[in-house]
């Protein structure tokens, strides 16, 4: 029963991790999510006809900070009893964060061959993990637990051969138990873009290609530990033993124990390379900019495999004790005395099972984005979405939806809005949606001849409720504080 108990506990001590870079990456410049403001490089990834929009010659790179919330508690785990004896309950350190890592986010380039503007970039559009770091112990005092066993030729050499004795024990000591573990699982996606645009007056057209890689993998080990302080086992005073005859027991055995009981390792991983074929368009006229992008990405197969190894004791290898203290009389069929146990080695078994072990095949999907921007001279309003159309029996899906304001005058410009984001499973007719990811920022930008540097700040406020979290349970107090989960966004775009 420990065992499983304390399998339980390794799910308590838990990092959650994350990177959404585009939801972002947005307050910084509209172009990464918003299919009618992508400019140069910036955006060629949703509608490559963005690149007849910007510089000539253009290198930029964009990044962002990242926080951390969490929140500490206790949770009371245990059982009621263990063969009619009653465990004390134990409380249990319960750690989770949230996680936003930040990183270097966005990496692109283009240039101006003849007519046709091309360009290339690289980013990070989704990673997310869980990382377990296990340092838990806990002592059990005064634990009294009673257990039948069977005495024979086996356990001393004074007992006659083929007798076997029934006996009650009654066991009655300090036990402790150790947790530790480490490692994590992670699953991200990092697309690879090319494109290339034509421009004929205020209308671009392009066409480009998403090689989007999916990679995860899974490395987790942890294990548990068991001792014991001042162990002492009493026997039942009075036996039948299977012979029909009766013993008088009267015999401790005392001794200390620190033993490996549990050991569980998970590892593997999978990976897969999905090609999106991409073809967008864009419009900027004086008042309105507007663009439209459609993606079709090619059916592909992840494949991998995840498997584990569990270690448990499965006997006793050898034991040194101490039993000079006790005295056999087969006349009388009584045992007395004591024994030392002064050490117990165990022998373990090892069983392997496999989690995941197959390739994946997922089909092909289609992406719609639209995005429309009023241009008001120093004020525009702007607005703009998109979703993955399922298809076939299964699908992995993301829609968006984002609403922004902006102003500026001269090398000057400033966004406050706000990105709804989630992703969908489809398996035939099942969705199974994950909950929205709302962001909050401000970003502006100021441009140079040469240059220009973008500066934004972004929060998500649901992620800012774990901060708030008091207790758990029946009087959990939740309170909204939008700062604790809060990031900086900084770019630097170089035109030539």
């Amino acid at each position: 029963m420990n065992i499983f108990l304390f399998i339980f506990l390794s799910q308590t001590a838990l990092n959650f991790y994350f990177r959404n870079p585009l939801n972002s990456l947005y307050f910084l410049h509209r172009g990464f999510l918003d299919v009618s403001q992508g400019e140069g490089i910036t955006g060629a990834s949703y509608n490559p006809a963005a690149l007849h929009f910007g510089s000539k010659n253009e290198i930029t790179v964009f990044g962002s900070s990242g926080y951390k919330t969490y929140i500490d508690f206790n949770i009371p785990i245990g059982i009621d009893s263990v063969n009619g004896t009653e465990v004390p309950k134990i409380v249990v350190p319960f750690n989770f964060s949230l996680e936003d890592r930040g990183g270097m986010d966005f990496i692109g380039a283009k240039t101006k061959i003849g007519a046709f503007d091309i360009g290339i970039s690289y980013y990070t559009e989704d990673v997310i993990g869980m990382d377990l770091i296990l340092d838990f112990s806990q002592q059990i005092n005064n634990l009294t637990l009673n257990i039948k066993d069977t005495l024979s030729r086996e356990d001393h050499p004074d007992i006659p051969s083929g007798t076997e004795i029934p006996v009650n024990i009654t066991l009655k000591g300090d036990l402790n138990f150790s947790l530790s573990g480490n490692g994590g699982i992670e699953a991200s996606v990092k697309p690879i873009s090319l494109g290339a645009a034509i421009g004929f007056g205020p209308v671009a057209i392009g066409a480009g290609l998403n090689i989007k890689r999916y990679k995860g993998n899974v490395n987790l080990k942890y294990d548990i530990f068991g001792g014991s302080q001042g162990l002492s086992l009493y026997f039942d005073s009075l036996v039948v033993d299977n012979q029909g005859d009766t013993w008088n027991v009267d015999l401790n055995i005392n001794g200390n124990l620190n033993q490996k009981l549990f050991e569980d390792k998970i590892f593997g991983g999978f990976s897969g390379t999905q090609i999106g074929l991409l073809l967008g368009t864009k419009i900027q006229v004086p008042l309105i900019t507007a663009g439209l992008a459609i993606e079709y990405s090619l059916p592909f197969t992840i494949s991998g495999s995840i498997s584990g190894t569990y270690e448990y004791i499965d006997g006793i290898q050898s034991y040194v004790i101490d039993t000079n203290q006790v005295n056999i009389d087969t006349v009388t069929n009584t045992i007395t005395g004591d024994v030392v146990i002064d050490s117990i080695e165990f022998y373990y078994s090892t069983q392997k099972y496999e989690i995941l072990k197959t390739s994946l095949n997922f089909p092909g999907i289609l992406g719609v984005k639209a995005g429309i921007n009023l241009n008001l001279i120093a004020f525009n309003f702007n607005l703009a979405g998109g979703i993955d159309i399922p298809s076939g029996n299964y699908c992995f899906g993301k829609a968006y939806f984002m609403l922004a304001t902006g102003f500026g005058a001269g090398p000057f410009h400033a966004n406050l809005g706000s990105v709804f984001s989630w992703r969908y499973l489809k398996y035939k007719d099942f969705y199974l949606f994950t909950p929205p990811n709302v962001t909050l920022g401000i970003g502006g930008n100021i441009s140079f001849p040469y240059f220009s540097i973008y500066l934004g700040a972004r929060a998500q406020p649901l992620a800012g409720v774990l901060s708030g979290i008091k207790k758990i349970g029946g009087q959990g107090k939740i309170t909204l504080n939008p700062l604790k989960a809060s990031a900086f966004n900084f770019g630097i775009k170089i035109k030539i």
